[in-house]
């Protein structure tokens, strides 16, 4: 497995992705990652769509997800004021990603049915990592 990670604080969107990406490109080379992570405060979250087009772009990950927050998390330090995009990117061998969606009109209240529950959260059961990233206001 390979890792790297990025972070820029550009205000704009398409140039914080573009930053980010080549300095991911640098540290795993030019082949598809199997996943990348974004994470970005407020002030790029009206520009989710560009940043995650660029990202497609120059990394053509098998897995693409992005979050919104206060702050989020560099390599080196924590950003919670003003524009940063902080972005995880892997090349993982042998490792089966299956995201998935969780919508508060899917999922009102736990499930006793297993059944119901593969399919609104398909490869949760029986994985060896679930990566979880809930909005406290709508789930």
């Amino acid at each position: 497995m390979r890792w790297a990670s990025a972070h820029s604080t550009l205000a704009d969107p398409a140039a914080a992705a573009g930053e980010v990406a080549t300095a991911l490109c640098s540290a795993l080379g030019d082949d598809p990652v199997d996943l990348v992570l974004a994470f970005f405060t407020a002030p790029l979250a009206a520009g989710a769509e560009t940043m995650a087009a660029a990202l497609r772009s120059a990394l053509s990950p098998g897995t693409l997800a992005g979050v919104s927050a206060r702050g989020v998390v560099t390599r080196s330090r924590e950003l919670e004021e003003g524009a940063a995009l902080s972005v995880v990117a892997g090349r993982l061998p042998g490792v089966q990603v299956r995201p998935f969606l969780l919508l508060q009109e899917t999922w009102r209240e736990p499930s006793a049915d297993e059944a119901a529950f593969d399919l609104i959260a398909p490869g949760v059961r029986g994985a060896e990592l679930v990566l979880y990233a809930g909005d406290p206001y709508s789930l």
